[in-house]
């Protein structure tokens, strides 16, 4: 392998690497939808650890490294031609004697799921999300059972996952190092779309989800997809132009011609 060839290489990995790196960000308040885009939510979560996922179950309400990932379902709106997921956030709770470290450096591990029989998940994208502990808004430290702090975690996705019309599919959001409690509710009429779930352990989800009762307080960004030009529609269309250019090239050369034997 020549120093070229390395080199192309090289980058080429390092390019395949940072496409599957989503990023971090923290709100005091909810995300709003931009642009075009629209948001599926539940914003109904609780003040007190009882009232929370499962009645505020530690195994069923923090994503951390002694506990299993944390997930949502949620159902996709009306749109024909689907959604592209841009990102999903999360609330940390507002109560008091609660644990929380988000000062990093940390990764987050982030699934895109489709819930399938027997509590079976597929897994439509999976990447990990990179915090520095610098962001602004960040929930910081509390480890010794201090007030929640209310604020959101968006974590942002490097590559958008596809999602059809009016189906259910899920988050889950796992990590090794920081650690939080996330906010929620534990009536099972706060979100008719879904309810919360836990998957896998230490940290890692794996291909199973524990139906939690409840549902989180999560906000989903999607951005509705536009049809695409039926195949044929766009064939003729371009044999219509193609003929049209090739006539006229043909009508001018007739046209010069005539012109030439007049003369």
């Amino acid at each position: 392998m020549t120093l070229r060839q390395l080199t192309l290489t090289l980058a080429a990995a390092a390019l395949a690497g940072s496409a599957h790196a989503g990023t971090v960000t923290y709100a005091t308040t909810a995300p709003t939808a931009t642009g075009t885009d629209v948001l599926i939510s539940n914003l109904t979560g609780t003040s007190t650890d009882a009232g929370n996922v499962n009645g505020g179950s530690d195994p069923s309400t923090y994503v951390a490294a002694d506990q299993g990932a944390q997930g949502q379902f949620f159902t996709t709106g009306s749109n024909a031609s689907g959604y592209k997921l841009n990102s999903i956030s999360l609330q940390n709770v507002t109560y008091s004697n609660t644990y929380y470290q988000t000062s990093g450096p940390s990764t987050f591990k982030v699934r895109v799921t489709k819930p399938g029989v027997a509590n079976a998940l597929a897994v439509l994208g999976s990447e990990t999300a990179n915090a520095t502990g610098s962001e602004a808004n960040s929930f910081g430290d509390g480890h010794f059972g201090g007030t929640g702090t209310g604020n959101f975690i968006t974590f942002n996705l490097a590559n958008p996952v596809t999602l059809a019309a009016n189906t259910q599919y899920g988050f889950d959001v796992g990590s090794t190092v920081d650690f939080f409690e996330t906010n929620g509710t534990n009536a099972s009429t706060a979100y008719g779309g879904g309810n919360a779930y836990t998957t896998g352990s230490g940290g890692v989800a794996n291909a199973l989800a524990t139906n939690d009762t409840g549902a989180r307080v999560f906000v989903a960004d999607l951005t509705p997809t536009s049809p695409v030009p039926e195949a044929s529609t766009t064939l003729s269309f371009g044999l219509l132009l193609a003929g049209g250019g090739l006539l006229g090239v043909r009508g001018l050369a007739a046209r010069k011609r005539h012109a030439a034997s007049a003369s």
